[in-house]
C-alpha cells in the first residue's frame, strides 16, 4: 500500500522496506551489550541544565577548570555541583569522561532514584 508494485521497472526509493529501527534497537538485535545505566552523583541525583532541563553529556563544555559546564542546548553556563567537579585536560575536556559513560557515550540509560514525574499534581476544579 502506497508503493507501486509494477511501473515498468525499477523504482527509485530510500526506503527499502520502511524505515530502520533506533539505533539502540540495532545495537541489541547485533547482539551488542546494552547500554549502560549511571546515577552520575551519591545519592543518584542526576545533573541536569537548570533551564531546559537537558541531562550532562559528552558535547557540553567545561569552564574554569570542571567547575563550570555550558548547556550544548540552551547555551546557559552553570556552576558544577561540588559532588560532580572532575578537573580538565590540556584539550578542556573532563579527565574522568573515560569512568562516567555519560560524558563519552552518545546514548546512556539514566537511573532515577524517584520517578521523574513525582511531584504532587494540583487540585483541579471539578464541575457539578
Amino acid at each position: 500500500a502506497g508503493v507501486p508494485v509494477e511501473l515498468g521497472g525499477s523504482w527509485p526509493s530510500v526506503l527499502v522496506g520502511g524505515c530502520p529501527p533506533p539505533p539502540s534497537v540495532a545495537a541489541h538485535s547485533a547482539g551488542a551489550s546494552p547500554p549502560e545505566g549511571s546515577s552520575m552523583m551519591p545519592g543518584g541525583k542526576l545533573v541536569r541544565c537548570k533551564t531546559c532541563k537537558a541531562y550532562v553529556n559528552p558535547f557540553v563544555k567545561w569552564e574554569a577548570d570542571g567547575r563550570r559546564w555550558c548547556c550544548n542546548l540552551c547555551g546557559v553556563a552553570q556552576a558544577t555541583l561540588p559532588a560532580y567537579w572532575g578537573g580538565l585536560d590540556e584539550q578542556g575536556a573532563r579527565s574522568d569522561r573515560w569512568q562516567r559513560p555519560e560524558l563519552r557515550a552518545g546514548f546512556v540509560e539514566y537511573i532515577h532514584s524517584e520517578p521523574p514525574h513525582s511531584r504532587a499534581k494540583p487540585a483541579t476544579a471539578g464541575f457539578e
